[in-house]
């Protein structure tokens, strides 16, 4: 994967995004299950990506993780997004003036589990907003993902300690 990618550059079809998707209802914290890390987080332990939204429309996205064990440092990102005309269909920006793709591009029936995706397909977080979660909708996500084409060899399971399945 290239950085044009990466930044929402693609010369591939986007994958279809959530119909309906409620901007508001996932203005929460959401823990990443399952993700294809990158340099900056592949030691994160009990990542967390917070969103807010201001009056103005623009989401604020706090990405949080404790660095190589689950009593490591804590390492924080801050990112903005904007949504577009789809509300599942987002821009955006952690570093300043690069704005990417951000998909929404899955949703369990409850809304509580969701896969986040960018144009090629080649970084997917898989989120619950819960501390719980079925493990057979865990399963059904990552099967859809491995169903709809997206390249399952570097989407790994994250170390959680605040997670429970059921």
């Amino acid at each position: 994967m290239g950085f044009l990618d990466f930044i929402g550059v693609s010369f591939s079809e986007r994958p279809k995004t959530v119909d309906n998707f409620d901007v508001d209802r996932f203005m929460v914290d959401h823990r990443v299950l399952y993700a294809t890390l990158t340099p900056k987080d592949k030691n994160a332990h009990n990542p967390m990506e917070c969103y807010t939204k201001d009056v103005s429309g623009t989401i604020h996205l706090t990405y949080k993780f404790n660095e190589e064990s689950f009593d490591g440092p804590e390492k924080v990102m801050r990112g903005k997004a904007w949504p577009t005309d789809i509300s599942s269909f987002w821009k955006l920006q952690f570093v300043w003036p690069f704005k990417a793709d951000y998909l929404v591009t899955y949703q369990s029936d409850d809304k509580n589990l969701t896969v986040v995706t960018v144009p090629s397909k080649d970084y997917v977080w898989l989120m619950s907003k819960n501390g719980y979660e079925k493990e057979l909708e865990v399963k059904k996500a990552l099967n859809w993902l491995t169903v709809n084409g997206y390249p399952m060899d570097d989407v790994k399971k994250l170390p959680r300690n605040d997670m429970v399945y059921i």
